[in-house]
């Protein structure tokens, strides 16, 4: 059984296995509380104490963080620490939080509810500088502990949160800003659900009516996030459907999550595929001598946010590697979101290895025996596992959207296609927005997740000396 508790090490927040004991300085007396396989955390014992917050105080002259806790009653009105204030409202479904940051130095909270524990919204220290002393969140929401402890665990496992070791930390992205608009039909974790597109005119195709570039210097793409961070469900743009909607993917009759495979969880960027792009099944790449697998061609973006399901995001490419999957190409493009503190460090596939260390080998591993827990064997890769540099990506993203021109354009077949749009140029594909509409229409009204499967959180081990071997455990 794996736990987790939250230590400090000097500005840096961690979770570490085992469990979270507040005594001493914070509670009057010992509680725990066990976080096990990066649920949500129910801590009825901790139900007296409404509110708990951890102050942090910058220390005269040296410029570091420290963290002092107190215990505060439902009636809690304002509270502070050196350098700011923060006050709070708290019931049983929601937080509003306003928060003011001066002087550089910067206040984290942990509160406590009837049924759950909410983690640190901010876990950096760095929040607010001096260049921009104030910083005001509020109206914030938060609901589900899950998705930050998957974070601030992957990111211990990944050594990213050792003193020193990483000055930029990963934070939690609360919005999407887009001029797309998703809607959500069916019943998340089974085969009706999907996810529609919509723009300034109506309903679109993500496959086919977003564009490929984000600018007019053609230097930054667009990306749609089919998979977050951290994730299991597999979802992708379905080719086979109308408007081509994200759906998640079927085997057997059943809706596919992915393996963890240890020490990840779920997937380990932000999952997705580049617009108005296409690998056709009909062209053999040269230098691997393989077909394409006839999707969209894929990215991971592996910069510092969480992005939402369906969300649509500017990335610049950075490299692509090479996945040869059941015979076919599988190019899994590199790529970072250009908001991203990291974007103007990260130019070109070395720069990968300069700002994070270890994260290239972390992605060929996963790609490598992703499938393995499924009883399937390794993947294979073309040059060697090699990420190739920008200039070679570059030139297989012109490629695959040449190749979806064609495909747009009837002069390729379509082999079973949904090509249907609203905004595709002389495109005979082209439909109205009331005929796309009435797709949306027609799908089954929005409903309540149903179950996950049991196992969806279960860790998997793959040992590879001297043969490869699985193991696995709760």
């Amino acid at each position: 059984m794996q736990h987790f508790y939250p230590s400090f090490t000097g500005s840096r927040l961690c979770f570490l296995p085992g469990v979270f004991r507040f005594s001493g300085r914070f509670a009057k007396t010992p509680t725990f509380a066990i976080v096990n396989r990066c649920q949500s955390i129910n801590i009825n014992t901790l139900a007296r104490w409404r509110v708990l917050k951890a102050v942090e105080q910058k220390s005269a002259g040296v410029g570091v963080h420290k963290r002092r806790a107190s215990c505060y009653n439902n009636n809690l009105s304002n509270g502070g620490g050196s350098g700011g204030r923060s006050f709070c409202n708290v019931d049983s479904s929601s937080i509003d939080i306003r928060r003011r940051i001066h002087n550089g130095s910067s206040i984290c909270h942990w509160w406590c509810t009837p049924n759950r524990l909410l983690a640190p919204l901010l876990v950096a220290g760095n929040i607010a500088t001096r260049s921009s002393p104030a910083c005001v969140i509020s109206n914030y929401r938060l609901t589900s502990l899950s998705p930050l402890l998957q974070l601030l665990h992957q990111l211990h496992s990944l050594s990213l949160f050792s003193c020193g070791v990483q000055q930029r930390l990963f934070s939690l992205q609360t919005a999407t800003m887009s001029t797309y608009k998703i809607t959500e039909k069916g019943t998340p974790n089974t085969k009706d659900y999907k996810i529609y597109y919509s723009g300034p005119n109506g309903i679109i195709s993500p496959f086919h009516d977003i564009p490929l570039y984000s600018n007019t210097s053609k230097t930054e793409f667009n990306m749609v996030v089919e998979i977050p961070r951290w994730t299991n469900h597999k979802m992708e743009i379905c080719k086979e459907d109308m408007m081509n909607p994200i759906k998640q993917d079927v085997k057997n009759g059943k809706v596919r999550f992915v393996k963890n495979l240890f020490p990840h969880h779920g997937y380990i960027w932000n999952y997705g595929a580049l617009p108005q792009t296409w690998e056709d099944p009909n062209f053999v790449t040269p230098d691997t001598n393989t077909k394409g697998d006839s999707d969209p061609i894929d990215v991971c973006e592996i910069g510092s946010k969480i992005h939402k399901r369906g969300a649509v995001i500017q990335v610049k490419v950075l490299g692509v590697m090479c996945l040869i999957d059941e015979g076919e190409t599988d190019w899994k493009v590199l790529a970072i979101d250009v908001t991203d503190p990291l974007a103007s460090d990260l130019n070109d596939v070395d720069d990968i290895e300069k700002s994070m260390p270890g994260f290239l080998k972390a992605t060929y591993e996963w790609f490598r025996y992703y499938k393995v827990p499924d009883g399937k064997q390794e993947n294979q890769f073309a040059f060697n596992g090699e990420a190739k540099n920008k200039a070679y990506a570059l030139k297989i993203v012109t490629e695959t959207h040449e190749q979806w021109e064609k495909l747009m354009n009837k002069m390729t077949d379509a082999e079973g296609i949904r090509c249907e749009n609203t905004s595709v140029a002389n495109s005979p594909y082209t439909i109205t927005k009331d005929e796309a509409q009435a797709v949306v229409n027609n799908a089954p009204d929005a409903g309540p997740p149903a179950e996950l499967p049991s196992d969806v959180d279960q860790w998997h081990y793959v040992t590879k000396l001297p043969c490869l071997k699985l193991k696995s455990a709760l």
